[in-house]
């Protein structure tokens, strides 16, 4: 991970203990000097939250440093699957010169 130019972290907003689960995987980041690498957080499970406490999470995790951007995402349904794609997409390709992906896979966006 250490020759990474991002981290995705994919967080289960539906598991009781998120928190500590971020909190550990926060810790091996730093344990293996990646901390100042570029981060994004991908809130999964998005469909198991109601969206009247979406937000609190938001809050919650936006509290967090070292984070780019945060993206809701359902790997059930795909919701946000096309805005993680775009982002990652995007970020090479500014990145990195000459950086193309062939897109020759089935869905992915829903």
């Amino acid at each position: 991970s250490l020759e990474s130019h991002l981290i995705l972290v994919v967080v289960d907003v539906s598991h009781p203990r998120w928190k500590e689960q971020l909190e550990t995987t926060e810790e091996v980041l730093e344990e293996i000097g990646a901390e100042k690498i570029e981060k994004i957080m991908v809130l999964n499970k998005e469909d198991r939250i109601p969206s009247q406490q979406r937000r609190f999470f938001q809050i919650q995790v936006m509290r967090r440093p070292g984070y780019k951007n945060i993206i809701w995402s359902s790997a059930l349904t795909g919701a946000g699957i096309g805005a993680l794609k775009d982002y990652v997409m995007d970020y090479f390709s500014a990145k990195i010169p000459d950086w193309a992906v062939k897109e020759d896979f089935e869905g992915g966006d829903k």
